[in-house]
């Protein structure tokens, strides 16, 4: 557990990853740490990252989080965008209301 002598910051979460044809460099074996069905499945993955997020925030005091990884890179696909940056994998306005969620008490 942390205490307020010190920062404590989870490091790296998130990973949700599902493959977009014609998005993928490496088309001979893209890698992804769980497959989700598409759009509609992966943001619920994201959701739930978050609210333990909160909780970690709330009743560890987690002080920061990042998240990994905004992009595909070359053979992995777990990315917000793909390797390209010309699809936004997740439905943005509900990555947006889940990362707002984390706000307070860090504001």
């Amino acid at each position: 557990m942390a205490n307020n002598w010190r920062a404590a910051v989870n490091r790296e979460f998130g990973a949700i990853g599902y493959k977009i044809a014609g998005h993928i460099w490496d088309t001979d074996g893209p890698w992804v740490h769980d497959t989700y069905k598409g759009k509609d499945d992966a943001p619920a993955e994201f959701e739930r990252f978050l609210a333990m997020v909160r909780q970690f925030r709330d009743e560890d005091h987690l002080s920061g989080a990042v998240y990994t990884q905004w992009t595909d890179v070359e053979n992995e696909m777990n990315g917000v965008y793909t390797y390209d940056r010309r699809v936004i994998k997740l439905d943005q306005d509900r990555i947006t209301k889940a990362n707002l969620s984390t706000r307070e008490p860090w504001v």
